[in-house]
């Protein structure tokens, strides 16, 4: 796996490139097809872990008829106990949350 600084040395590399070869419309054409292809894999990805999420959450739902934010509020005030029911159900709701909170950043990109 690729370290994270090398990653990031690629992208300042990119960045030059791009700075630098402003009259290439070729390379600027080139990386900006490229991120936006990394960035359309990367939302599709997002929105398949949601939908996931949301699937198994549906199931917590319907088994306490329950939505889930609605859960998510009265686990939070210590209303519901710690069933490990309530715990998956928790995280699960969570990681939706952050996902939910990546994707906002990828379509403001």
């Amino acid at each position: 796996m690729l370290e994270i600084a090398e990653t990031l040395g690629k992208i300042k590399t990119l960045e030059n490139l791009v700075r630098d070869g402003m009259e290439d419309d070729v390379i600027v054409k080139t990386v900006d097809k490229t991120i936006d292809k990394l960035l359309f894999y990367r939302r599709e990805k997002y929105e398949r872990d949601i939908k996931e999420l949301q699937e198994k959450m549906n199931l917590f739902e319907k088994r306490y008829k329950m939505d889930s934010e609605d859960f998510y509020k009265r686990f939070n005030e210590g209303n519901l106990g710690d069933d490990m029911d309530y715990i998956e159900w928790f995280a699960l709701y969570d990681m939706k949350k952050r996902i939910e909170e990546r994707m906002k950043g990828l379509l403001r990109g």
